[in-house]
């Protein structure tokens, strides 16, 4: 299973998710839904499902949390997951819905995200404070069964929008004072992936999570499913960073970044060569330079 320890330092929270629709609110409460100067409420419940030799159980809860932004400023975050667990299935599978209002405008909110999976997990990074314009991205994780890895998709915390799908866990670095990440998906997509084509086994993306992503598709042998064995940057380093930085910020994000390298190593899960993949930014565009076969262990 892939890793989801994304960023040190980072305010996390993971929530499991869940299968079916989220149940009305019970009476007096508002799920979210509020009048003009009112608070936010949300639902919370335990409910056995028990069939014939079979125990089971749905949970269903709402959490909310305030979080900084430099722009708009405070976030409120509604996170409401609801999960069926199953003693004769194995796992769990669920839906996860996201709502965001501005702290000082709670009539009407400001994004709304719904998924199918199993986590949901919101990082803050305290690393980034300092970069000038960063987007906070909210991770949906679907868990792999049967061999199958982990699938996360990315959202905009902000606008709602997807950003990126991913096999492994995020790489990221600052240039003119923006956050830029780096995403590898190696297996078939889910939505918010729309493309991917025949014969293809990796799709590196880059962007800042604000719109859509560039991509770049690895062409290999399809016959296996590839997992992620390697996923490292390499690029200009500033003075007591442990991220690659681009010198000289300026106040606006208007230098083209380059010089920024990426190496990613994905190995099949079965016999068979591996394959390096090099790329590198190069005036903000994300180009592959060689796709290489790697030997077996």
């Amino acid at each position: 299973m892939a890793g989801h320890a994304f960023l040190a330092g980072s305010v996390a929270l993971l929530l499991a998710a869940a299968c079916t629709r989220p149940p009305a609110p019970p009476a007096g409460t508002r799920g979210g839904d509020v009048a003009p100067g009112a608070g936010l409420e949300g639902a919370s419940r335990y409910v056995p499902v028990d069939s014939p030799g079979c125990r089971g159980r749905r949970i269903v809860n709402t959490r909310f949390d305030r979080i900084g932004l430099r722009d708009p400023g405070y976030l409120v975050v509604e996170t409401s997951t609801d999960v069926v667990e199953r003693d004769c299935a194995e796992g769990s599978q669920g839906t996860v819905r996201v709502r965001t209002w501005d702290d000082a405008r709670l009539e009407a909110p400001r994004s709304v995200i719904a998924d199918s999976g199993e986590l949901a997990a919101l990082a803050i990074p305290e690393e980034l404070q300092r970069a000038r314009a960063f987007v906070p991205l909210l991770r949906i994780t679907r868990t792999g069964c049967c061999g199958s890895l982990d699938l996360d998709a990315y959202y905009d915390l902000v606008t709602g929008r997807p950003a990126f799908a991913a096999s492994s866990p995020l790489r990221w670095f600052i240039a003119n004072g923006t956050v830029r990440y780096l995403a590898v998906l190696t297996q078939a997509p889910r939505a918010p992936v729309e493309r991917w084509s025949p014969g293809t086994v990796a799709v590196l993306q880059y962007g800042t999570g604000s719109g859509p992503a560039q991509r770049l598709e690895v062409p290999g042998d399809t016959s296996f499913a590839h997992y992620v064995a390697e996923n490292r940057l390499a690029g200009p380093m500033a003075p007591g960073d442990t991220i690659p930085v681009l010198a000289g910020r300026s106040e606006r994000d208007t230098v083209a970044v380059s010089g920024i390298r990426w190496r990613v190593d994905i190995r099949p899960q079965g016999d068979g060569p591996g394959l390096g993949v090099s790329a590198v930014i190069r005036d903000d565009r994300l180009v592959l330079e060689r796709v290489t076969p790697l030997r077996g262990d």
